[in-house]
């Protein structure tokens, strides 16, 4: 495994993954993370697969569902997910773990334990030469405020072939820690993903907490 390099693995038809190992020199805080990123064919092999239908609701006005989950915009959002997009539609945003199930409403996961943040989209992304020109980057803090990591485009091998358009309805960015100190209390990910060909785009960040 190398470090600080960006590698590209095909998994099955129609997944692509990317990953990113970065090693932290300074051993008193994080030793190891490691990020992926996939776009997923097609919403129908998610278990999240949902229809959401018109809503009344005011522009920018989130209607409380649950403790962890709003509806904003016609979008679910779970797991105290903030998010805003631009230009393109965005059907629900949630944390999953790595069998599917969605992460618990207080965002705590084990060490070692990928947690995935996957956006559903619809319309909203721009064609070229019938393709979809997407990057997408993540940032990650401590509750101190030190930045870990910033992987500015993890979609960077894709600029020039683009995606299909049906497989850009489904993104995931994910990450996992696998080595801390009990005294990093949260970390705050913050993430961009836009349309290389247009100025659509989702931003939005959420926090997650590692079990000691």
């Amino acid at each position: 495994m190398r470090h600080g390099s960006f590698y590209f693995t095909p998994m099955k038809s129609g997944v692509f993954s990317f990953s990113l190992y970065i090693n932290q020199m300074n051993m008193n805080t994080i030793k190891t993370w490691a990020f992926y990123a996939c776009i997923c064919l097609c919403l129908s092999s998610c278990e999240f697969n949902c229809s959401i239908g018109k809503k009344d609701d005011e522009a920018n006005k989130s209607k409380t569902i649950s403790s962890s989950t709003t509806e904003k915009d016609g979008a679910i959002l779970t797991n105290n997910i903030e998010l805003s997009a631009k230009g393109v539609k965005v059907t629900k945003a949630t944390l999953l773990l790595p069998d599917g199930s969605r992460v618990s409403d207080d965002n705590v996961v084990n060490l070692n334990e990928k947690i995935q943040l996957v956006v559903s989209t619809g319309d909203g992304w721009n064609l070229k030469n019938g393709k979809v020109f997407v990057g997408a980057s993540e940032k990650i803090t401590t509750d101190g405020g030190t930045a870990v990591v910033n992987a500015e485009d993890l979609f960077k091998d894709y600029s020039n072939t683009g995606f299909d358009p049906k497989d850009a309805k489904l993104i995931t960015l994910s990450a996992v820690i696998t080595d801390e100190l009990t005294s990093i209390k949260y970390y705050t990910v913050t993430f961009r993903i836009w349309d290389k060909n247009g100025d659509a785009e989702i931003t939005g960040e959420y926090k997650f907490y590692i079990k000691h």
